[in-house]
C-alpha cells in the first residue's frame, strides 16, 4: 500500500488485494490534498476496499446473474424490450473496457489510474446515448432491490451511480400547416388503397401511439363509453397501463374495418406485423406521403403533439402523448404556444 499524490488532485490510496489467487490493483481517493489527513483516512479506506473486493456478493456474475435480476425486477418501470436494449448497451461498454462480461460484479468497482471504466468510455468513444442507457439500469429502484431484497452490496456500482451523462441538445419540433395538411390528405386516401396503412396512420397521427403500441394493439383494447372513445394500452414505454383518448371519427373509422375479427386479434392484420410496419409502411411514409424524418412513424405522433400544444396548450399535449413529465413536452413544443397577453385589466 502507498499514497499517490498527483498535481492538483486529491491524494489516493493504491494497494493490491489478492482474492482466490487473483491480484486486484485498487486505487481509492481520500478526498483531500492534505498528506496528514490522508494518512489518517487511509486505514479505513483500505479496510473498506478489502471488504468490497472480498464481499460474498462478488460471486454474482455480470452475465447472466445480474442480467437476470435486472430483467425480472418488478420495481423497474421500463418494459422488457427497453431493458434488453439498455443491457446490451451496458455489455458493449463492459467489453470495451476489457472487463469479462461473465466475470463477477466486483470488477465493475475497480478503479484504474483514478478513473472508472464508464468515464474512460465517455472520453474514448463519446457515445453519450449508450451511456445514458447504462446509467438508467442502475436506478434507485433497482439498487434498492439488489441491496435489500437480494442482499447484494451495491458499492461496486458506485462509479456508475456517480456518473451523470450529458443530456442531448434537443431541437424544438418544427412543422408547417402546409406540410401537415399535405400528409393528412394523403393519409385519408389510404382508406381505400391501403387499409392496413390507414389504420396505422390513424393510430399514430390521431391517437399518438408509438410503433410498439401499434404493433401490440388488439381489438379488445378499443372502448367507447358515454360519448367518449379511448384505447387502453396494457404495455407501454413506461411498462404500465395507460388510457388514450381518441376522436369519435378516428374510433368509428377503425371499428368500421374490424370485419369480423375476434376481440383478441391484432388491429393491424398481418402474419408478421413488425415486418409490415418496418419494411413497408415506414418506406411508404417517406416515398409516397412526403414524411421527411429519420423516424417517419414517430413524426406523425409529433405532429399531433404540435397541433395540440398550439391549440390547447402544453399540458393537454403532455397528457395526450402520455409523457412522464410536462417538462418533456416543453422541450419540444413550448415554442409553439403563443406567448400573447390579451387580458384587459381596465
Amino acid at each position: 500500500m502507498y499514497l499517490c499524490q498527483r498535481k492538483s488532485r486529491n491524494i489516493s490510496v493504491k494497494l493490491t488485494i489478492e482474492v482466490e489467487g487473483v491480484s486486484h490493483v485498487v486505487e481509492v481517493s481520500t478526498g483531500t490534498k492534505d498528506l496528514n489527513q490522508a494518512k489518517k483516512l487511509a486505514p479505513a479506506l483500505i479496510k473498506e476496499a478489502r471488504a468490497r473486493i472480498t464481499n460474498p456478493a462478488r460471486n454474482c456474475k455480470i452475465n447472466p446473474d445480474l442480467r437476470k435480476l435486472y430483467l425480472e425486477c418488478k420495481l423497474v418501470k421500463a418494459n422488457y424490450a427497453t431493458r434488453k436494449r439498455n443491457w446490451d448497451a451496458f455489455i458493449d461498454v463492459v467489453v470495451w473496457a476489457n472487463i469479462d462480461p461473465n466475470g463477477s460484479i466486483d470488477r465493475l468497482g475497480l478503479i484504474k489510474e483514478g478513473k472508472s471504466f464508464i468515464r474512460r468510455f465517455e472520453e474514448g468513444v463519446g457515445n453519450l446515448n449508450k451511456l445514458r442507457k447504462v446509467r438508467s439500469i442502475f436506478s434507485k429502484n433497482f439498487l434498492y432491490y439488489l441491496e435489500y431484497e437480494k442482499k447484494i452490496t451495491v458499492s461496486c456500482f458506485a462509479h456508475i451511480i456517480a456518473y451523470s451523462p450529458a443530456q442531448p441538445v434537443l431541437k424544438p419540433f418544427r412543422v408547417s400547416d402546409t406540410e401537415i395538411l399535405s400528409i393528412y390528405e394523403k393519409g385519408k386516401a389510404l382508406r381505400e388503397t391501403h387499409p392496413e396503412f390507414f389504420k396505422m396512420f390513424l393510430l399514430a397521427c390521431s391517437g399518438g401511439l408509438r410503433r410498439s403500441e401499434i404493433i401490440r394493439l388488439k381489438w379488445e383494447d378499443l372502448y367507447s363509453f358515454n360519448g367518449r372513445n379511448f384505447i387502453i394500452l396494457g404495455t407501454t414505454k413506461a411498462n404500465e397501463e395507460q388510457q388514450v383518448n381518441i376522436p369519435a371519427s378516428t374510433f368509428d373509422a377503425i371499428m368500421a374495418m374490424k370485419n369480423g375479427h375476434a376481440p383478441t386479434d391484432k388491429v393491424i392484420d398481418s402474419t408478421n406485423v413488425e415486418k409490415l410496419v418496418d419494411r413497408k409502411f415506414v418506406p411508404f411514409l417517406r416515398d409516397h406521403m412526403g414524411v421527411v424524418s429519420d423516424k417517419p412513424l414517430h413524426f406523425l405522433r409529433k405532429c399531433l403533439g404540435a397541433m395540440l400544444a398550439s391549440k390547447h396548450g402544453i399540458y393537454v399535449a403532455s397528457k395526450t402523448l402520455r409523457h412522464a413529465s410536462v417538462t418533456t413536452t416543453e422541450k419540444y413544443y413550448a415554442d409553439l404556444v403563443a406567448p400573447a397577453n390579451d387580458l384587459d385589466i381596465i
